[in-house]
């Protein structure tokens, strides 16, 4: 259906930001990228062409708006001003639109699929891995390097491979121009770094589960001695639980799933302090 097609990132209106300053914002990021897919800024959602813009609709519960959208069909990425919060909140909603659907290789270009081939060349466990992966059909040989080194980050094999990747992530990210996105994600152990990623990806595969970039915060609260600004829960191997601060809105939202995986359906509570979250 055209629901998976184009997943959507969700908040609530802003009113702060017009479009010429989110174009700002777009044009900041992307004047290193050598193919920038297309992107355009409009008001809302209901500036999208009719089609798109009534299964936008269907798909927002009330008082929520769309900050982003990725268009398979036309391989455009919409943002939408009115509900976008700022700089940082501009680069989270872009790189989770463009990177659910095209992954790293579409921000760093030439240089990352040199070292993909380069870590497919030097290590036998990623080169096995990724040739049974090609075997299976429906990924390319680069695509798949990129996934089997996400895969380790995530599961803590193959060390050395996996913590280059994420250098190389990060790295990458920064000098594409998403800097706010690289301290995030830069203070996340690997395996926190690699799910992030996973859970945005396959939110985009299947249109199923939470992504932990969708909510990201424009304030990023890892300074020591303040409260957390994401919580996991697991249980028997399903993630139970994902809660998220907005300093925003000063609102702890949860996403739950007590008797199943949050990455496969989740509902959605808010909490107006960190205490009412933790008697849940």
């Amino acid at each position: 259906t055209r629901e998976d097609d184009a997943p959507l990132r969700r908040g609530m209106f802003s009113g702060v930001l017009t479009n010429e300053l989110v174009n700002t914002y777009v044009a900041k990021i992307t004047s290193k990228w050598k193919n920038a897919p297309q992107i355009v800024v409009l008001n809302s959602h209901f500036q999208l062409p009719t089609a798109l813009r009534d299964q936008v609709t269907g798909m927002l519960t009330e008082g929520m708006g769309a900050k982003g959208l990725f268009d398979s069909s036309t391989g455009v990425t919409y943002l939408f001003a009115d509900y976008l919060t700022g700089e940082a909140d501009t680069q989270f909603t872009l790189f989770h639109e463009i990177y659910g659907h095209l992954g790293n290789r579409a921000f760093q270009g030439a240089d990352f699929d040199q070292f993909l081939l380069n870590m497919y060349n030097s290590n036998e466990v990623v080169r096995r891995t990724v040739d049974a992966a090609v075997a299976k059909g429906g990924v390319s040989k680069l695509q798949a390097i990129d996934e089997v080194l996400a895969d380790m980050a995530a599961d803590g094999t193959e060390i050395s491979a996996a913590t280059e990747w994420i250098g190389k992530t990060i790295a990458g990210l920064r000098s594409a121009g998403f800097n706010w996105l690289a301290d995030f994600l830069g203070k996340m152990t690997s395996a926190e770094l690699a799910y992030s990623l996973k859970m945005a990806k396959q939110h985009v595969d299947n249109g199923g589960g939470y992504s932990p970039l969708k909510g990201a915060p424009r304030d990023i609260r890892l300074a020591e001695g303040r409260l957390p600004y994401e919580l996991f829960a697991t249980k028997g191997g399903n993630t139970t639980g994902y809660a998220r601060y907005d300093p925003l809105n000063d609102t702890w939202y949860l996403f739950s799933n007590k008797n199943g995986d949050i990455r496969q359906k989740s509902f959605v509570k808010t909490f107006d302090n960190y205490d009412q979250l933790q008697q849940f």
